[in-house]
Protein backbone atom coordinates (compact mmCIF):
# COMPACT_ATOMS: atom_id res chain seq x y z
CA UNK A 1 0.00 0.00 0.00
CA UNK A 2 2.68 2.55 1.00
CA UNK A 3 4.44 1.26 -1.99
CA UNK A 4 1.62 1.98 -4.48
CA UNK A 5 0.83 5.73 -2.70
CA UNK A 6 4.66 6.19 -3.37
CA UNK A 7 3.95 5.36 -7.13
CA UNK A 8 1.53 8.05 -6.98
CA UNK A 9 3.19 10.39 -5.32
CA UNK A 10 6.41 10.62 -7.39
CA UNK A 11 4.28 11.01 -11.09
CA UNK A 12 2.44 13.99 -8.76
CA UNK A 13 5.95 15.55 -7.60
CA UNK A 14 7.24 15.40 -11.19
CA UNK A 15 4.15 17.32 -12.47
CA UNK A 16 4.65 19.90 -10.34
CA UNK A 17 8.10 20.14 -10.72
CA UNK A 18 6.99 20.56 -14.85
CA UNK A 19 4.60 23.06 -13.74
CA UNK A 20 7.36 25.33 -11.84
CA UNK A 21 10.31 24.80 -15.21
CA UNK A 22 7.05 26.12 -16.95
CA UNK A 23 6.34 28.95 -15.03
CA UNK A 24 9.74 29.44 -14.81
CA UNK A 25 10.27 29.73 -18.15
CA UNK A 26 7.43 31.83 -19.04
CA UNK A 27 8.66 34.17 -16.23
CA UNK A 28 11.93 34.04 -18.27
CA UNK A 29 9.90 35.37 -21.54
CA UNK A 30 7.62 37.66 -19.76
CA UNK A 31 11.21 40.04 -18.29
CA UNK A 32 12.20 39.73 -21.44
CA UNK A 33 9.06 40.98 -23.02
CA UNK A 34 9.08 43.88 -20.47
CA UNK A 35 12.85 44.64 -20.88
CA UNK A 36 11.84 44.91 -24.96
CA UNK A 37 8.64 46.86 -23.97
CA UNK A 38 11.29 48.95 -21.79
CA UNK A 39 13.79 49.37 -24.13
CA UNK A 40 11.29 50.36 -27.07
CA UNK A 41 10.25 53.48 -24.63
CA UNK A 42 13.78 54.83 -24.73
CA UNK A 43 14.13 56.96 -27.60
CA UNK A 44 18.09 57.92 -28.41
CA UNK A 45 19.23 61.42 -28.32
CA UNK A 46 19.43 61.61 -31.85
CA UNK A 47 15.46 59.74 -32.52
CA UNK A 48 14.19 62.92 -29.55
CA UNK A 49 16.51 65.59 -31.94
CA UNK A 50 14.63 63.85 -34.77
CA UNK A 51 11.13 63.97 -33.26
CA UNK A 52 12.13 67.67 -31.78
CA UNK A 53 12.61 68.90 -35.63
CA UNK A 54 9.26 66.83 -37.23
CA UNK A 55 6.82 68.09 -34.44
CA UNK A 56 8.16 72.04 -34.97
CA UNK A 57 7.90 72.05 -39.13
CA UNK A 58 4.65 70.13 -37.97
CA UNK A 59 3.09 72.72 -35.84
CA UNK A 60 5.04 75.45 -38.15
CA UNK A 61 2.77 74.34 -40.95
CA UNK A 62 0.01 74.27 -38.77
CA UNK A 63 0.49 78.16 -37.60
CA UNK A 64 1.05 79.02 -41.31
CA UNK A 65 -2.42 77.12 -41.82
CA UNK A 66 -0.98 74.85 -44.97
CA UNK A 67 -3.15 71.53 -45.87
CA UNK A 68 -2.81 68.28 -45.70
CA UNK A 69 -0.52 66.74 -48.27
CA UNK A 70 -3.12 65.15 -49.90
CA UNK A 71 -4.66 68.74 -50.34
CA UNK A 72 -1.43 70.16 -51.51
CA UNK A 73 -1.33 71.64 -55.14
CA UNK A 74 0.36 69.20 -57.91
CA UNK A 75 2.29 72.57 -59.02
CA UNK A 76 3.62 72.35 -55.30
CA UNK A 77 5.24 68.72 -54.74
CA UNK A 78 6.86 66.79 -58.20
CA UNK A 79 4.71 64.24 -59.83
CA UNK A 80 6.73 61.62 -58.57
CA UNK A 81 7.17 62.56 -55.22
CA UNK A 82 5.67 59.29 -54.10
CA UNK A 83 7.87 57.22 -56.52
CA UNK A 84 10.70 58.59 -54.68
CA UNK A 85 10.01 58.21 -51.29
CA UNK A 86 8.92 55.04 -51.69
CA UNK A 87 12.88 54.53 -53.72
CA UNK A 88 14.58 56.23 -50.52
CA UNK A 89 12.24 53.99 -47.25
CA UNK A 90 12.82 50.80 -49.14
CA UNK A 91 16.50 50.96 -49.35
CA UNK A 92 17.01 53.70 -46.51
CA UNK A 93 19.83 56.05 -48.57
CA UNK A 94 18.45 59.17 -48.37
CA UNK A 95 20.68 61.24 -51.45
CA UNK A 96 19.89 62.36 -55.22
CA UNK A 97 22.40 60.21 -56.83
CA UNK A 98 19.86 57.36 -55.59
CA UNK A 99 16.84 58.97 -56.89
CA UNK A 100 18.92 59.47 -60.51
CA UNK A 101 19.46 55.61 -60.26
CA UNK A 102 16.86 54.68 -59.48
CA UNK A 103 13.99 56.78 -61.41
CA UNK A 104 16.33 57.50 -64.07
CA UNK A 105 15.94 61.28 -63.77
CA UNK A 106 18.36 64.38 -64.04
CA UNK A 107 20.27 65.48 -60.99
CA UNK A 108 18.27 69.16 -60.94
CA UNK A 109 14.90 66.95 -60.80
CA UNK A 110 16.52 65.17 -58.47
CA UNK A 111 17.65 67.70 -55.73
CA UNK A 112 14.31 69.50 -56.02
CA UNK A 113 12.72 65.73 -54.96
CA UNK A 114 15.17 65.28 -51.83
CA UNK A 115 14.07 69.26 -51.18
CA UNK A 116 10.71 67.76 -50.92
CA UNK A 117 10.97 64.96 -48.92
CA UNK A 118 12.83 66.83 -46.24
CA UNK A 119 9.96 69.12 -46.06
CA UNK A 120 7.97 66.52 -45.73
CA UNK A 121 10.03 65.21 -42.91
CA UNK A 122 10.58 61.62 -44.64
CA UNK A 123 14.50 62.47 -44.35
CA UNK A 124 16.26 64.43 -42.43
CA UNK A 125 18.86 67.83 -42.84
CA UNK A 126 21.63 68.42 -45.42
CA UNK A 127 25.09 66.67 -43.49
CA UNK A 128 27.56 67.18 -45.99
CA UNK A 129 29.43 64.38 -48.14
CA UNK A 130 26.97 61.71 -46.17
CA UNK A 131 23.62 60.68 -46.60
CA UNK A 132 20.09 61.77 -45.35
CA UNK A 133 19.26 60.25 -42.24
CA UNK A 134 15.82 58.13 -43.42
CA UNK A 135 12.77 59.07 -40.82
CA UNK A 136 10.78 56.97 -42.33
CA UNK A 137 11.64 53.26 -41.64
CA UNK A 138 8.72 51.60 -43.32
CA UNK A 139 6.17 51.66 -46.02
CA UNK A 140 3.23 51.58 -43.81
CA UNK A 141 4.73 54.59 -42.03
CA UNK A 142 5.09 56.42 -45.20
CA UNK A 143 1.55 55.86 -46.09
CA UNK A 144 0.88 57.23 -42.99
CA UNK A 145 2.56 60.55 -43.85
CA UNK A 146 0.69 61.05 -47.58
CA UNK A 147 -2.75 60.01 -45.98
CA UNK A 148 -2.67 62.39 -43.28
CA UNK A 149 0.09 64.95 -43.54
CA UNK A 150 1.67 64.34 -40.42
CA UNK A 151 4.68 61.82 -39.40
CA UNK A 152 3.20 59.40 -37.47
CA UNK A 153 5.98 56.77 -36.79
CA UNK A 154 6.29 54.99 -33.86
CA UNK A 155 8.82 57.30 -32.68
CA UNK A 156 7.17 59.68 -32.94
CA UNK A 157 4.08 58.73 -31.04
CA UNK A 158 6.21 57.68 -28.24
CA UNK A 159 7.89 61.07 -28.31
CA UNK A 160 4.22 63.01 -27.70
CA UNK A 161 3.43 60.39 -25.42
CA UNK A 162 6.28 60.28 -23.01
CA UNK A 163 8.83 63.24 -24.03
CA UNK A 164 7.03 65.89 -26.16
CA UNK A 165 5.96 67.80 -22.32
CA UNK A 166 9.89 68.37 -21.58
CA UNK A 167 10.41 70.30 -24.39
CA UNK A 168 6.90 71.90 -25.10
CA UNK A 169 8.42 75.23 -23.86
CA UNK A 170 11.22 74.97 -26.08
CA UNK A 171 9.83 74.08 -29.17
CA UNK A 172 7.46 77.01 -28.70
CA UNK A 173 10.44 79.29 -27.87
CA UNK A 174 11.64 78.37 -31.39
CA UNK A 175 8.58 79.42 -33.07
CA UNK A 176 7.88 82.42 -31.45
CA UNK A 177 12.17 82.89 -32.37
CA UNK A 178 11.25 82.08 -35.82
CA UNK A 179 8.51 84.29 -36.55
CA UNK A 180 10.22 87.03 -34.67
CA UNK A 181 13.23 86.36 -37.31
CA UNK A 182 10.99 86.63 -40.10
CA UNK A 183 9.48 89.63 -39.06
CA UNK A 184 13.03 91.38 -38.57
CA UNK A 185 13.93 90.35 -42.01
CA UNK A 186 10.44 91.67 -43.21
CA UNK A 187 11.02 94.96 -41.47
CA UNK A 188 14.52 95.02 -42.78
CA UNK A 189 13.24 94.63 -46.20
CA UNK A 190 11.19 97.48 -46.10
CA UNK A 191 13.48 99.88 -44.26
CA UNK A 192 16.00 98.97 -47.60
CA UNK A 193 12.79 99.69 -49.93
CA UNK A 194 12.63 103.04 -48.46
CA UNK A 195 16.30 103.49 -48.15
CA UNK A 196 16.36 102.80 -52.11
CA UNK A 197 13.58 105.62 -53.14
CA UNK A 198 15.00 108.00 -50.89
CA UNK A 199 18.35 108.10 -52.15
CA UNK A 200 16.91 107.25 -55.70
CA UNK A 201 14.96 111.04 -55.37
CA UNK A 202 18.12 112.66 -53.63
CA UNK A 203 19.98 111.46 -56.81
CA UNK A 204 17.20 112.91 -59.10
CA UNK A 205 17.32 116.11 -56.98
CA UNK A 206 20.50 116.41 -57.53
CA UNK A 207 20.47 115.95 -61.50
CA UNK A 208 17.71 118.10 -61.71
CA UNK A 209 19.68 120.89 -60.02
CA UNK A 210 23.04 119.87 -62.42
CA UNK A 211 21.04 120.40 -64.94
CA UNK A 212 19.57 123.49 -64.00
CA UNK A 213 23.06 124.78 -63.51
CA UNK A 214 24.51 123.70 -66.85
CA UNK A 215 21.18 125.50 -68.15
CA UNK A 216 21.57 128.48 -66.50
CA UNK A 217 25.57 128.77 -67.30
CA UNK A 218 24.15 128.02 -71.38
CA UNK A 219 21.75 130.72 -70.99
CA UNK A 220 24.29 133.20 -69.87
CA UNK A 221 26.69 132.87 -72.36
CA UNK A 222 24.04 132.67 -75.48
CA UNK A 223 23.02 136.30 -73.86
CA UNK A 224 26.41 138.00 -73.43
CA UNK A 225 27.13 136.75 -76.97
CA UNK A 226 23.78 138.05 -77.93
CA UNK A 227 22.36 134.88 -79.66
CA UNK A 228 19.51 135.04 -77.27
CA UNK A 229 17.63 138.16 -75.73
CA UNK A 230 17.29 138.50 -71.99
CA UNK A 231 13.36 138.86 -72.45
CA UNK A 232 13.73 135.34 -73.69
CA UNK A 233 15.14 133.49 -69.97
CA UNK A 234 13.33 132.29 -67.51
CA UNK A 235 12.18 135.17 -64.79
CA UNK A 236 14.11 134.74 -61.52
CA UNK A 237 12.43 132.97 -59.06
CA UNK A 238 11.35 134.69 -56.21
CA UNK A 239 12.76 134.83 -52.68
CA UNK A 240 10.32 133.27 -50.17
CA UNK A 241 9.19 135.74 -47.70
CA UNK A 242 10.66 133.67 -44.85
CA UNK A 243 13.72 133.65 -45.82
CA UNK A 244 14.13 137.05 -46.54
CA UNK A 245 13.03 137.34 -42.91
CA UNK A 246 15.83 135.16 -41.68
CA UNK A 247 18.26 137.10 -43.60
CA UNK A 248 17.41 140.39 -42.33
CA UNK A 249 17.46 139.26 -38.65
CA UNK A 250 20.76 137.32 -39.20
CA UNK A 251 22.78 140.66 -40.87
CA UNK A 252 20.93 143.08 -38.55
CA UNK A 253 19.44 144.93 -41.00
CA UNK A 254 22.58 146.76 -42.29
CA UNK A 255 24.60 146.18 -45.33
CA UNK A 256 27.46 143.73 -44.49
CA UNK A 257 30.07 145.58 -46.33
CA UNK A 258 29.72 149.15 -45.46
CA UNK A 259 27.18 149.05 -42.41
CA UNK A 260 24.86 151.52 -43.79
CA UNK A 261 21.47 150.31 -43.13
CA UNK A 262 19.54 152.76 -46.15
CA UNK A 263 18.85 150.87 -49.74
CA UNK A 264 19.02 147.91 -48.62
CA UNK A 265 18.71 144.78 -51.14
CA UNK A 266 19.23 141.39 -51.04
CA UNK A 267 21.82 139.70 -52.50
CA UNK A 268 23.18 136.03 -54.18
CA UNK A 269 26.73 135.24 -52.49
CA UNK A 270 26.79 132.85 -55.67
CA UNK A 271 24.76 134.92 -58.30
CA UNK A 272 21.89 133.35 -59.58
CA UNK A 273 23.19 133.34 -63.04
CA UNK A 274 26.00 131.06 -61.98
CA UNK A 275 23.76 128.55 -60.53
CA UNK A 276 23.05 130.77 -56.97
CA UNK A 277 19.92 129.46 -55.02
CA UNK A 278 17.46 131.18 -52.59
CA UNK A 279 19.31 129.64 -49.84
CA UNK A 280 19.49 131.94 -46.58
CA UNK A 281 23.09 130.90 -46.55
CA UNK A 282 23.53 132.40 -50.15
CA UNK A 283 22.16 135.58 -49.37
CA UNK A 284 23.20 138.36 -47.72
CA UNK A 285 22.10 142.19 -47.53
CA UNK A 286 24.31 144.94 -49.31
CA UNK A 287 23.40 148.56 -50.03
CA UNK A 288 22.54 149.55 -53.34
CA UNK A 289 26.56 151.26 -53.85
CA UNK A 290 28.17 148.00 -52.71
CA UNK A 291 25.30 145.40 -54.48
CA UNK A 292 26.65 147.33 -57.99
CA UNK A 293 30.41 146.97 -57.32
CA UNK A 294 30.14 143.30 -56.76
CA UNK A 295 27.92 142.99 -59.93
CA UNK A 296 27.74 139.48 -60.69
CA UNK A 297 31.07 138.53 -58.68
CA UNK A 298 31.12 135.46 -56.22
CA UNK A 299 31.50 137.03 -52.99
Amino acid sequence: MFWNLFKRKQPIEIFKSNNDSDVSKNKVVSRNIKKNIKMKKNLSEKEIQVCKELEFNRRLKKAKAIVNLNNFNKIELDSIIKEAANVIVISQIGSASQLQRKLKIGYNRASRLIDQLESLGIIGSFQGSTNRDVNVKSIAELESVFQTGEFLSENCKLFKTNYLHDFENQINIRIEDYYKKISEENLDKEKEQIRFQILKAENKKKEKERLNTLRNEIENKLSESGEISISLMPKRERIPQDVMDKVWNRDGGKCVQCGKSEKLEFDHIIPHSKGGSNTIRNLQLLCEKCNRVKSNNIG
